[in-house]
């Protein structure tokens, strides 16, 4: 995999949102936050599919970490959110698939 724009230079964890086969909107991705703790929304490609991510810190986002946040009421809105912000980024060209919140992949 390509990466399209660069995030943080050492990411803990890479959450992500949708794949689609239509480049997403720079501006889109740009102007979405996606979660508040990570960086910049950014896609990463493979052949002709575009998956929109965003580098989040493990420490928020690891397993246990995760749960416990997502059993909170105020934390899982603010998650279910910020999820289907990159998914609307994402889906600003055309068709997407969103994946399952708390798609997470280390490194």
């Amino acid at each position: 995999m390509s990466t399209a724009a660069a995030g943080p230079a050492t990411p803990d964890v890479v959450c992500a949102f949708a794949v689609t086969r239509t480049p997403p909107d720079p501006a889109a991705l740009a102007a979405s936050r996606g979660h508040e703790e990570g960086g910049p929304l950014r896609v990463l490609s493979a052949g002709d599919l575009c998956l929109v991510v965003q580098d989040v810190p493990a420490a928020l986002f690891d397993a246990e970490a995760l749960t416990e946040r997502l059993n909170r009421p105020d934390d899982l809105e603010r998650c279910a959110r910020a999820h289907h912000r990159g998914v609307e980024a994402a889906a600003g060209r055309g068709p997407v698939v969103p994946l399952p919140m708390a798609t997470l992949y280390r490194g």
